[in-house]
């Protein structure tokens, strides 16, 4: 058994009504303008459609999988581009060290917890993003939350 903590990516700050916090700055819109990631990110859309939430608590399952790509600047504590960016390359990290484990992988063994928090649920889908690869998602690696 593996089990793997870790604290969400980047975040905006908590509080963005300060004079000195720019919200040009925490970026939450997945449009990079580079073409690797935005393939990335296009690539990670389509993963979350295979991980399914049974959250613990019901209000787990009421978050979003990913953050609201249509609103350029973050809202209060949401997760950035940075933090997406962040877990993705832990994920992928993890996985070279951890190859030969992670390929014997079979139906429900990974199981996933987060507090109730957009960014720590959206934190944990993009680890796992990095973890598992788009194929190892979509073969039918069940993720459950």
């Amino acid at each position: 058994m593996v089990q793997i903590v870790f604290r969400h990516g980047d975040r905006a700050p908590l509080l963005l009504n300060l004079p000195s916090t720019d919200k040009k700055l925490f970026d939450c819109s997945m449009d990079s303008h580079n073409i690797v990631i935005d393939h990335l990110f296009l690539d990670l859309k389509e993963v979350v459609k295979y991980i399914n939430i049974r959250g613990v608590s019901p209000k787990v399952s009421q978050h979003p999988l990913l953050p609201d790509s249509r609103i350029k600047f973050c809202k209060t504590g949401q997760l950035t581009v940075q933090g997406i960016l962040q877990l993705i390359a832990i994920g992928k990290h993890l996985r070279r060290q951890y190859n030969d484990l992670l390929n014997g992988l079979k139906g429900n063994e990974i199981s996933v917890l987060t507090t109730n928090r957009d960014r720590t649920v959206q934190s944990a889908v993009a680890f796992l993003y990095g973890l598992l690869t788009k194929e190892g998602v979509i073969k039918g690696l069940k993720c459950w939350f």
